[in-house]
């Protein structure tokens, strides 16, 4: 692999001889950290049941499955949560983020912190995407196109390990720093689980939509400074300039970062629409279910089709 390229606005070298070696053994060590990852959190189905088997012993297979996973997004919020506070806080210590427009800051960097928590977050994604395969039609995603933002994160994650370029040590925490999110829904749907009122509920489908609002306002901002990022660093047209075998790498993670980040506020977008709308609609839905109970209780009379109904045995015995 080549070792330079021309200076262009103020750029240095390509990686140097130590930074290469260490992007490529943490690439060769991407693999066993993922898979690392799926099999942490695919522990949960084995510890959970053993700690609450009180509380499982009365739930369908269907439902300690989506127990099971909810708690399993639940620990992945919290991971994301405490790497995104812990790259942002490195993030202002070092000045990266009053320099990120700026030309002085080099276009290539390997941090070895980076790289693990995005094989964790991969490992998270595959998780997901298995439980989802294997329990087909009684694990539903929490919204619609969960499963297209997986395959778009899952992208971003292989064209990052595959391009060390600095935007992704600063993309990160901002979508971290989303996760809470996931914590809300985790939380909500552990409550419908196991029972709720129906002011909780409210409260906690509120929260949520707060949550996934944060998120979106944290992905506008992501692909606002993707756009950034690469108008003042063409990578795409800087494909003369750099080694032959980066150029290819270069237009791919360019291409799949912008696409990515402009997808991600649309499906976010449609996250906090869909809660929107369950909000609204679920005092609706509550009254619906008590209407029966309460014209019972008022001695109302049966609709005309049960009575015909009850009434029809009675008149073949009298015709008999």
């Amino acid at each position: 692999m080549a070792s330079a390229m021309d200076a262009h606005d103020g750029q240095g070298v390509w990686l140097t001889a130590s930074d290469e070696k260490r992007w490529q053994e943490l690439l060769r060590s991407t693999p066993v950290a993922t898979l690392t990852a799926v099999l942490s959190f695919y522990s949960v189905h084995l510890i959970l049941p053993r700690l609450a088997r009180s509380t499982l012993a009365h739930m369908s297979a269907a439902t300690r499955v989506r127990v099971e996973h909810r708690i399993a997004m639940a620990m992945h919020a919290v991971f994301s949560l405490t790497g995104g506070v812990t790259l942002l806080a490195g993030l202002l210590q070092e000045g990266l983020l009053s320099t990120i427009a700026s030309a002085s800051q080099g276009l290539w960097e390997v941090d070895a912190l980076s790289s693990r928590l995005l094989d964790a977050h991969a490992g998270f994604l595959l998780y997901s995407l298995i439980l989802y395969t294997r329990h087909y039609g009684s694990l539903r995603p929490p919204y619609a196109p969960t499963l297209l933002h997986h395959a778009g994160l899952l992208a971003c994650w292989l064209a990052a390990k595959l391009f060390p370029c600095t935007l992704t040590r600063q993309l990160l925490p901002l979508h971290q720093l989303g996760a809470v999110a996931g914590l809300a829904h985790a939380w909500r749907d552990l409550a419908v689980v196991l029972g709720t009122g129906r002011r909780a509920h409210v409260r906690r489908l509120r929260l949520e939509a707060a949550a996934l609002a944060w998120k979106l306002v944290l992905a506008t901002v992501a692909a606002y400074w993707s756009w950034l990022f690469f108008r003042r660093h063409p990578l795409w047209t800087q494909a003369d300039r750099i080694a032959p075998d980066l150029a290819v790498m270069s237009r791919i993670y360019s291409m799949v970062v912008l696409s990515t980040s402009a997808m991600l506020v649309l499906i976010y977008t449609l996250w906090v629409k869909d809660v929107l709308v369950q909000l609204a609609y679920v005092p609706v839905i509550k009254a619906a279910k008590e209407e029966p109970k309460a014209s019972k209780a008022k001695g109302g009379r049966q609709p005309r089709q049960a009575r015909d109904a009850a009434a029809a045995p009675r008149r073949r015995a009298r015709r008999s």
